[in-house]
C-alpha cells in the first residue's frame, strides 16, 4: 500500500491498493485476499494479456457475483469526509457494462473482525472499452461513512453481475481511494 499526498494546492490524499502480491484467502499476503468461494480468482496478468512479465490481477468471472477484500489503516490525516474509489480494470469483452460496487468497513478497538464494524457502499457501471485488453477505470464514492483516522479498514470490491452486461471476465489491476479537500 502506498499513500501519496498532493499538497498544498488540492490537499487530496490517495491510498493505492495494487493487486500485485494478491494472494489466496488462506495465505493472506499482500493487501488483497480472494480465491475462496464466490471470490475473484487471483491470476497472472500475463495469462490474461499474453505477457509473462506482468503482475497479478483480481479476475472477476462473469456469471455470478464475486468479491475480493483489501485491508489497510486509514491515514491519521483523514478528515472524515467523502472517500472516492477508482477501479482500474481490463476485459476481453468489447461491449456492455462492467459493474462494481464496494463496501468500506471500519473497525474500532474491541470490534470482532467478523462483525467488521460499520459499512458504507457505493456503486457504478461503466461501458467497457471497444478494444479488448485496454485499461479503463470506474469510479464510485462512499459519501456517508463512519471511518475514523487511524482505524483499520477493509474494502470489499464486488462485481455485481445482475447489473453487469460485459460477457467476459473483468480483471482488476488496482484500486485507488482518494479523500480530502475537493472530493465530493
Amino acid at each position: 500500500m502506498t499513500v501519496t499526498k498532493k499538497l498544498p494546492k488540492e490537499r487530496r490524499k490517495t491510498i493505492s491498493l495494487p493487486t500485485a502480491g494478491a494472494s489466496a484467502a488462506a495465505t493472506g499476503t499482500g493487501p488483497w485476499t480472494a480465491g475462496g468461494t464466490n471470490e475473484a480468482d487471483i491470476a497472472a496478468w500475463g495469462a490474461r494479456t499474453g505477457r509473462l512479465d506482468t503482475p497479478t490481477v483480481l479476475a472477476f468471472a462473469t456469471g455470478s457475483d464475486e468479491n475480493a477484500f483489501a485491508g489497510f489503516v486509514m491515514p491519521e490525516d483523514y478528515d472524515g469526509g467523502v472517500v472516492h474509489a477508482e477501479v482500474f480494470y481490463f476485459t476481453t469483452a468489447t461491449s456492455g457494462n462492467a459493474y462494481f460496487k464496494g463496501v468500506l468497513y471500519s473497525m474500532t478497538e474491541g470490534d470482532n473482525y467478523n462483525d467488521a464494524g460499520t459499512a458504507s457502499s457505493g456503486s457504478s457501471a461503466t461501458t467497457v472499452p471497444s478494444t479488448a485488453g485496454e485499461i479503463d477505470k470506474q469510479g464510485f464514492k462512499f459519501a456517508a461513512n463512519s471511518v475514523a483516522a487511524g482505524e483499520p479498514c477493509v474494502l470489499e470490491l464486488i462485481r455485481d453481475v445482475s447489473e453487469d452486461t460485459a460477457n467476459a471476465d473483468v480483471s482488476v489491476v488496482s484500486v485507488k481511494l482518494t479523500f480530502g479537500v475537493g472530493i465530493r
